[in-house]
Parts: structure tokens; sequence; C-alpha cells
């Protein structure tokens, strides 16, 4: 009888073993790519970091108080990929220069929803890394099979992937010699880390229909099959996807403003306007939805285009920049904006097309007292439970805003909370990216949410096998203390124990979805 507990002990403790080791939970990482001055492979100012940190369960504060969990150098990373590092011998494929420094960041996930791949976008083309390990496993460079103008360092501003995740597109924003970019295709296969471009758009040949003097693709929304991609300086590209032909092309004077951020709801896209200085009247511009999907039939852009005014008592925004959605706890969608000179949160309703709300960060502007004295977001992130998590510009920005220093900024990830209807927001806490040893000017420009496996963080559960089975060590010594000893004692035979753990076994996980 002694020998049959100890063994129903140990064969329970093994089984939670095994299975601890076996499952694991998602497990959520911010990342900011930070445009510092970082000391690259040729010595001199450049290259440009990339931070990371876990989110804890505890609370975002935790976070903070946890720290980076890594900040790497994406320049000798560049440096290093494909060749032995040195200064004779850079990779070509990347485009090593003076700097390369990292701009935006988009993940690409499995089916199970784990990140798998990081696309940064980077001054020198696109930087592609694994995850985990954060490796870089590739650079992207398009080549112009359209007009022949050079894109061989050209500033990739956004890369964004197709739903299946089978092809990148990539928005260069500028191309070697000219103002105007261009939109490239590059089919991805992601098991070999090789990728292959297979379509091209030189926007330059669009700059008349655009109405401007130059054509620079900025960001991109997807929305009923077509590519809805914004424009620096106005107006929008609408394009099938399968072949980068144009469908329509919106001009400067129907999307106005710095298209920095989009969104796609059933009833449109709204596209951010707004200018880097001064300030803007046009908050944002909303692109009814056309009537047919991609594209089964001629665009259809009957329908005008509407523009969200900033006037009466919000009438202080300066540099309109990103855009994401705020869901309430009653189901409904808000936008967020924010004015990244100004310090402003701006709150639209998608449904009346109107502002529903402003609030102006900075201590010194009039926020609370435990915000930087000065809060410049570049880019909000998705919301996390009730955060979001801001892109903070530093005191002497590296891109765009240029000619606006100020000594007041802390450059880092800031996290601001939102109250149940979205219409409140609450500062949390900052984390500096600011290190006196590696980066000299910090500048973050971009956030991303990037989803990694953890294998100690186990799932909680009500069910008492399923706690056998999927709990840690100490749940699963308990639970065999319990199952041996009751066995033993009620039934005082191996067999009828055995019998009853596995009837256990059964029966529970009939019932599990």
């Amino acid at each position: 009888d002694e020998a049959f507990i100890t063994r129903d002990m140990l064969l329970v403790l093994c089984l939670g073993l095994i299975c601890n080791l076996a499952s694991s939970t998602k497990v959520t990482q911010v990342w900011v790519a930070d445009q510092a001055a970082s000391r690259n492979w040729t010595g001199v100012l450049g290259g440009g970091v990339l931070y990371g940190m876990d989110l804890m369960e505890s609370s975002a504060e935790s976070s903070v108080d946890q720290g980076w969990i890594f900040a790497q150098d994406v320049a000798t990373d560049a440096a290093r990929h494909g060749t032995p590092f040195g200064p004779d011998t850079p990779d070509q494929e990347c485009h090593v220069g003076s700097t390369f420094k990292p701009h935006m960041i988009q993940p690409v996930e499995n089916e199970e929803g784990i990140t798998t791949h990081v696309l940064i976008s980077t001054d020198r083309g696109l930087a592609i890394y694994t995850s985990p390990g954060r490796k870089l496993v590739a650079c992207v460079v398009c080549e112009n099979t359209d007009t022949g103008r050079s894109f061989s360092i050209a500033v990739t501003h956004g890369a964004f992937t197709s739903a299946d995740h089978k092809y990148i597109f990539l928005n260069l924003i500028t191309a070697v010699g000219s103002e105007s970019g261009a939109v490239c295709k590059v089919e991805a296969d992601w098991e070999t880390n090789t990728f292959t471009q297979v379509a091209f758009l030189d926007a330059h040949t669009l700059i008349d229909r655009v109405g401007s003097a130059t054509a620079r693709p900025f960001w991109t929304a997807w929305h009923k099959g077509y590519l809805f991609i914004s424009m620096v300086a106005g107006g929008n590209l609408v394009l099938d996807p399968d072949t980068l032909n144009v469908e329509h092309v919106y001009s400067v004077t129907e999307v106005s403003g710095f298209g920095m951020g989009s969104a796609s709801l059933e009833s449109g896209v709204f596209v951010t306007g707004g200018f880097t200085a001064p300030e803007s009247d046009n908050i944002m511009n909303f692109i009814p939805s056309p009537a047919s999907t991609c594209c089964e039939e001629d665009y259809d852009a009957s329908q005008p285009v509407e523009q969200i005014m900033y006037e009466g008592e919000y009438s202080s925004c300066i540099d309109l920049h990103s855009l994401t959605q705020c869901h309430t706890d009653e189901g409904k969608t808000l936008l967020w904006t924010f004015c990244r000179l100004s310090g402003d949160l701006v709150i639209v309703d998608p449904e009346t097309r109107t502002i529903v709300k402003s609030q102006r960060f900075g201590s010194d502007e009039g926020g609370q007292p435990n915000e930087p004295a000065v809060v410049s977001a570049d880019v909000l992130s998705d919301f996390i439970g009730d955060i979001t998590y801001a892109a903070l510009r530093g005191p002497q920005p590296w891109s765009a805003v240029i000619d606006y220093p100020d000594p007041r900024r802390v450059s880092g990830v800031g996290m601001i909370k939102k109250s149940s209807d979205c219409l409140n927001a609450t500062w949390v806490g900052i984390l500096p990216t600011t290190n006196g040893t590696t980066v000299q000017s910090s500048d973050v420009h971009s956030v991303g949410l990037i989803v990694v496996e953890d294998l100690s963080k186990q799932p909680a559960s009500d069910n008492f096998v399923a706690n056998i089975l999927v709990g840690g060590v100490g749940g699963a010594l308990i639970a065999a203390v319990v199952v041996g000893v009751a066995c033993h004692f009620k039934h005082g035979s191996k067999d009828e124990g055995e019998r009853l753990l596995q009837g256990a076994e059964v029966s529970n996980f009939a019932s599990e979805p």
C-alpha cells in the first residue's frame, strides 16, 4: 500500500511536469524603435537601437519598474549580417552607410497569434528580424522596375503584410535624387527567410493626379480588399494589391494634411490631417467605403471625402500624428490621435465624424503633475487591456520635427490608460530609453506589440484534473498527494485508485471546449 501511494504520487507529478513543459501562454512585449545616435560598425554616429520590455501581468507600473530587457543596435546587426564583422566588409544587401536607423515596427504573426518575424523600416530599406531571438535574417531594398529611378537607399517609412502574410508591401517615402517615393510588393517565404520583389509602382508618375510636386507614400490601410495609401503632403492612392494597379487617386484638395495614420472601419477609411507646423484646421479625412470590393468593378469614388475640422474650443493642435482605435465597455469605437508638437490627445467619434474630446498632456502645458514636462507622442499602439503605449520623441529629433527641438522632452515609451468610455486618458508612466553609454541622443519614433511564448506562465483553471495536468510543480505535487492518499484510504486497493483517476481524466476533459 505504501508503495502504491508513492508510485501514484510520482506518476501524477510526472504528468504535471511533462504538461507544464509542453504547454505555454502568450506574453506581449513592447518593442520601440529608437532613431538614436549610436556608434555603428563604422565608428561614427549613426545606427539606431531597438529596445524591448515585457508587459507584466500585475500592472503597467510593474513593467516600468522591470525596465528594458534588451537594447540592440540595428546598424551593428546589419553590418554583421551575412559577412564577417568589420568596417571593410559591410553587407551590401543591407546598404549600411553612415546611418541605419529604425523607423517603424510591424509584427508578423502565425495562425496561433505568435510573432514569428518583425519588420523594421529603416532609412536604408527594410530589415527583417526573427522572433524570438531578434536575429536579422534579411534586408529588402526594392529595385525600380517601373521608370528606372534609383531606390538603392530609399527610406522605407512603413511595411505591411497581406492578410495571409504571403506578401509585404513597402511604402518607400523617398528615393535617391528625388523627393517622390514608391510602393513595392515583395513575396515572402518565412520558412526560408527569402524575399522576392514581384511588383513596383513609381509614385512620381502620379504627381499630376495627386496634385503636388511630389508623391510620397506614407501609411497603409486595408479596406474591402483595396490598399489605401496615404501621402506625406496630402492625397491618397487606392491600389489593387495583386498588381499594384492604380484604381483611384484622391488629390491633395480632397484628402489634405500629413497622412501619418489611417484606420479602416466598416463605414470607410479615416486618414489623419494636420501638418508639422503651424496649427492645422483639418484634423482628419473620412473616405467613404466604396460600393464593391476590390476589384470586381471600377472603383466607386462618387461619395465625397469629408473633413473633420479642428476648431472652436479645439484649436491648438500642432503636428497631428498616429491613429488608434479605442473600444468602450459598451462596444462603441472611438478614434484616438495625437498632436505631436502641442501634446494634445484628440478623440473623434467615427459615427458622427466629430471631435468629442481633446486633452492636453505635459505637466508644463497644463497636464497632470506625474506627467513629463512635455509629451510628444509619435505613435500610439493598439490597446492592451486599458493601456496604449506611446512612442515618445526625444529632445533632439532625428526626423520630421528636426527643426523643433525641446530639451524638456524625455524619449521612451509612455503608458496611457483609457477610461471605460474612452473619453478620458490617464498618464500611467514612462520608461525612458536614454542610455549614456550607448545612446547619445535618444529619439523613439515607433512602438510595436510583439507576442511571444512564455513556458513559465501557465493558464489558471478551476478544473481539478486540469490543474494536475497543466499546473506547475507545486500544484502537481499537491494534487498527487491528495489523489494518492484519497485513493488509498477510501478504496484500499491499487486497481480501484487507478480506475478512479482514469475516470476523472476522461470525464473532465470530455467537457473541455
